[in-house]
């Protein structure tokens, strides 16, 4: 899926319906943009949990060295995280329907094509591999994540067009076409990179 992550009150109606009408598995691959510029290029947080007022939730450690041993484009890092809410706004969304599942938080400042591509590439791989050799984690099920918001500061009129180009792309699963219909449109679309991540990892799969 693709979920917004602006101010609550702007994008949380939105959110909401997309968690209210899906099927919830156990973990969530999280993928976002780093609006911060702190950290490593692409930043996975690989162990502990993350804390929102409706508790604790933990990292799925297994899935998450999964991914980092397939890319080395991924880097094991904290950093990218403490300041960024791209992320972290989902999370009650989830925790208000579902009570027991985990995250695989990854946050891309690096959102060249190829990047995009190898995270996508990579985090199929370690699903299929947690599938393979996990009961929970095929029982259960993993979704992924790409937390983007649409076009900004433009008008209703402008950003209708200009965003059904892009989620045309999204909705053929066109992870390429995305990301140029992005750049070449010139959409101020936020999260495109961990779109074409999710897109590249959901064809593969």
């Amino acid at each position: 899926i693709l979920s917004p992550h602006a101010g609550l009150v702007y994008s949380g109606s939105v959110a909401g319906a997309v968690y209210s009408h899906i099927e919830l598995p156990g973990t969530f691959v999280l993928i976002g943009p780093n609006h911060t510029g702190l950290g490593a290029p692409v930043s996975l947080m690989a162990k502990g949990s993350w804390e929102t007022p409706l508790g604790a939730v933990r990292i799925n450690e297994d899935l998450a060295g999964a991914v980092l041993s397939k890319s080395r484009r991924v880097h094991d890092d904290t950093m990218a995280h403490l300041k960024e809410h791209s992320l972290e706004v989902q999370l009650p969304f989830i925790q208000y329907l579902k009570k027991d599942f985990s995250i695989v938080p990854i946050q891309m400042m690096d959102t060249r094509l190829e990047t995009c591509v190898e995270l996508g590439t990579a985090i199929a791989s370690a699903i299929a591999d947690c599938r393979a050799r996990n009961a929970e984690c095929r029982e259960k099920g993993v979704l992924i994540v790409a937390s983007s918001d649409m076009s900004h500061y433009v008008s209703a009129d402008t950003a209708k067009k200009k965003d059904h180009k892009a989620i045309k792309r999204i909705l053929e699963l066109d992870a390429q076409g995305l990301y140029y219909t992005v750049r070449d449109e010139n959409i101020s679309m936020c999260g495109y990179g961990p779109a074409v991540a999710m897109l590249t990892a959901c064809k593969i799969l």
